[in-house]
């Protein structure tokens, strides 16, 4: 019998005959001047540490309530926009008397002069909840000024490479939400995404490996969803976001986030503009051998990338109450991303005598311009008080790229003389438009069990074209080995079911998505290469399943278990089978008969007092998709693959230290084992071996507004498909202080302080040959950045955010 099963009767048998505990708290808060107060959020903490218990909301009529609540002496903590800090005396729960009502909670408004101050509640840096691991942006120094990506490097368990695929718990094919809707983008296109969205608009970071079965089930490393600030001021309320970052290179994120609400109506807006420079400077080294292992040729490879960005963002969006139960929502969306990339490469050649045979000069110029248009409709519906809900979501959006680009080649005998030259031009254009609409209802069954429901369907529609022509004396000759035009079309139809319940110690969440895929590929010929086209359908069973059990009645240990299965779609542009060149001597490929990814995950948690969470986990993963990497004839060609199975199991744990009133601290640490096995390119991959991660987060209260901050991160060697990464790690500092009662915020950061985040690997699994890299990156910088806010008005209703789909990821 598995392990989790033993582990699961043995708990099920220990909770049997023990009596079950329901304690609550209810109470009602209200102001001067307003008798109801809906949307406030009420914070419950233990009298004895001070330790964070339960939060909720009031409802329409300003009432509250916590629930299934050890026995134990809290009390009430309530700080809210416009209004002065409420704590409550002690309040105890005891078993002969289990529910506590308090009195009436009268908010004091803060003196007119504290007008457009923002009152926040100090977050913890990182929350453990049952199904999902949430990170507090705004509660780390080091993220002011910085970007999304930033954010998701220093978020635990997370690993950004330098391509930019994210994985999570040592395992890629994440899936990246923005507000329970997925951003149909991968690879390129979703860094320059996630660079383009400040830190400071951000809320949290949700990283869930196993996650619900509402969410979309791409991802075989699971979800991360990132919540964007959303407003609930009636009137008006802002904020402005100015950073400026230097390094090596410039480069400036500034934003603004706009809201008026008045009665009904709501409506909002983002407003992001960007400039970057960054560049890499990048080493390569590769090694051939003859057949009886001897050194026949070497290949050394500098280039030095620099990369301009610039563009604006811009999101806005309206809500109106038709009803005391019914919100329409609307929203339409874009940015414009233009990128200029410049890259000179010198290379050389030598026999196995390490004799200089032969150089190559390239330079490579790319101009590319990278849009979206997206809209949103989205209806919520709240049937009745005992939380029935019925809500619907539209959504359409495009994504479109235009790439110019240019490859000159010179090449030189070993004594520097000209031998010829090759002059490549391209032209890459590509649309994607997606369309989606889902549904979700929710039926409470009883006081603690609730049954969810809901259907997605979504039309993702693309169209590549790849025109390379030949430069030959001034005359641009069609080039029928790297053209192409490929056409992709994917259909998606799912629906799911989830249940949730508790009972007495026992908690309960369990659901079954079921997905259906149907894909249709077709690359047009040209004069060398015939029509080709592809059809798949594919059905598949994704279970979740969540158990937690409350070792004692005063909630200070928890174990939870949880299992979930995904999958992972090849990205669009993967499945396209032209191929271009990177250089002379790289080509990259996609693949059309990658198939999908399919994982099992299993995780074992034990938290005590919200304080220590530590994990067992263990992933079986079965047609990796990854970078692969063939050499043949001394060139090597890059496309995505399916690499075998992936075995990966380990243990993590997470500590939060908030003992002492000047000192918070925040440590996250990994130890995993990856083990790779495949067959590829007729060689036999076997890349195994342990590898641990550490993320650590130290903040302290200076007094006077100042506050400072200490981290730092770091990730032993990692094997990894055909690939194993060098160990990298980096400090940072970071400075703040807050001016005019509050209202503005000026950080000061410094990040990689000791410039020890270099990147490198070796390639391993290559057929009579060996390579490795080293790349350097503007990882070394200082951000000086400057948040300002303002608003006036008193709380109003949630927004409901709008949902979409899991294709916007898979963009590339």
């Amino acid at each position: 019998m598995p392990l989790y099963l033993i582990l699961f009767c043995l708990l099920t048998s220990a909770a049997l005959g023990q009596e079950s505990f329901r304690g609550s708290l209810s109470g009602k808060v209200k102001s001067a001047d307003r008798p109801v107060m809906e949307d406030v959020p009420v914070l419950l903490m233990a009298v004895k540490d001070s330790a964070f218990v339960a939060n909720t909301y009031t409802d329409a009529s300003g009432n509250f309530e916590f629930k299934q609540l050890a026995p134990n002496d809290y009390y009430l903590l309530l700080q809210y926009i416009g209004f002065e800090d409420y704590k409550s005396p002690l309040i105890r729960i005891e078993v002969n008397k289990p529910s506590a009502a308090v009195p009436d909670i009268l908010l004091q408004a803060q003196d007119n002069q504290l007008q457009g101050v923002s009152v926040v509640a100090k977050k913890p840096l990182i929350e453990k909840l049952m199904d999902r691991t949430v990170v507090n942006v705004d509660a780390w120094i080091s993220n002011a000024g910085s970007n999304a990506l930033d954010v998701l490097k220093r978020s635990p368990g997370v690993q950004v490479s330098e391509n930019g695929t994210i994985s999570l718990q040592g395992k890629s094919g994440v899936t990246v939400f923005i507000d329970d809707k997925p951003t149909y983008l991968s690879g390129k296109e979703l860094t320059d995404y996630l660079q383009s969205l400040p830190a400071s608009a951000l809320n949290t970071v949700e990283l869930m490996a196993n996650p619900p079965a509402k969410y979309d089930a791409a991802g075989n490393a699971g979800i991360i969803n990132i919540r964007v600030k959303k407003s609930k001021v009636q009137g008006f309320k802002g904020n402005i976001n100015l950073a400026a970052t230097h390094g090596e290179r410039f480069r400036s994120n500034n934003s603004a986030n706009l809201d008026w609400n008045k009665g009904k109506l709501g409506l909002h807006a983002n407003l992001v503009f960007n400039k970057t420079t960054t560049f890499q400077d990048l080493n390569l080294n590769r090694s051939y051998y003859d057949p009886q292992g001897a050194l026949s040729s070497t290949f050394f490879q500098h280039s030095n990338l620099v990369n301009n960005a610039i563009g604006p963002k811009i999101k806005l969006g309206m809500d109106y109450q038709l009803s005391k139960k019914s919100v329409l929502g609307l929203s339409v969306g874009g940015f414009s991303w233009m990128n200029k990339d410049s890259t000179r490469n010198e290379s050389e050649i030598r026999n196995g005598q390490q004799e200089l045979q032969q150089q190559v000069a390239a330079q490579s110029k790319t101009n590319r311009r990278f849009s979206n248009v997206s809209a949103n409709i989205n209806y919520q519906y709240k049937i009745d008080s005992n939380g029935r809900n019925l809500s619907f979501n539209a959504d359409y959006l495009n994504y479109n790229s235009n790439l110019k680009n240019s490859l000159l080649n010179t090449i030189y005998d070993g004594n520097g003389n000209f031998l010829n030259q090759s002059d490549l031009r391209g032209y890459l254009p590509a649309d994607i438009n997606i369309f989606t609409t889902n549904g979700d209802y929710e039926q409470p069954l009883g006081k603690q069990s609730k049954l969810s429901l809901g259907y997605k369907v979504g039309m993702v529609i693309t169209d590549n074209v790849a025109d390379f022509k030949d430069q030959v004396n001034g005359v641009l000759l069609p080039n029928n080995e790297f053209s192409n035009h490929f056409k992709y079309r994917e259909n998606i139809n799912a629906a799911y079911v989830n249940y949730n319940t508790s009972a007495g110690r026992w908690g309960l969440q369990a659901g079954l998505r079921f997905e259906n895929t149907l894909m249709n590929g077709h690359q047009l010929g040209n004069a060398n290469r015939k029509d080709s086209t592809f059809n798949r359908n594919i059905n598949s069973l994704f279970p979740t399943l969540y158990l937690s059990y409350k070792l004692d009645t005063a909630d200070r240990h928890l174990m939870t278990f949880s299992y979930g299965r995904r999958i992972n779609r090849p990205d669009y542009q993967d499945m396209n089978p032209f191929s271009y060149p990177l250089d002379r001597f790289t080509i990259y490929g996609g693949n059309p008969y990658l198939r999908p990814t399919f994982s099992n995950n299993l995780e074992l948690s034990y938290t005590y007092n919200n304080r220590i969470t530590g994990t067992l986990l263990y992933s079986l993963v079965t047609d990796v998709i990854s970078e692969t990497i063939e050499q043949n004839n001394g060139i090597f060609f890059s496309r995505p693959g399916n690499i075998g199975r992936q075995h990966m199991y380990g243990a993590s744990m997470n500590v939060a230290v908030n003992s002492f009133k000047f000192w918070t601290m925040n440590a996250y640490g990994e130890y995993i084992y990856n083990n790779f096995s495949a067959d590829i390119y007729g060689q036999r991959l076997d890349n195994s071996g342990w590898f641990g991660s550490v993320n650590l987060n130290n903040q302290f209260e200076l007094g006077k507004s100042w506050t400072a901050e200490l981290s730092g991160m770091y990730t032993s060697r990692i094997y990894y498909a055909q690939f194993i990464l060098i160990p990298t790690g980096s400090v940072n500092f970071g400075l703040s202080k807050k001016l005019l009662k509050n209202a503005l915020n000026i950080r000061l950061n410094v990040n990689d302080a000791f410039y020890t985040n270099k990147l490198g690997g070796d390639i391993v699994g290559l057929e009579a040959s060996s390579a490795y890299w080293r790349n350097r990156v503007d990882s070394r910088s200082v951000t000086l950045a400057l948040t300002y806010n303002f608003q006036s008005g008193a709380q109003v209703r949630e927004q409901k955010a709008s949902g979409a789909n899991e294709e916007r990821q898979r963009v590339k």
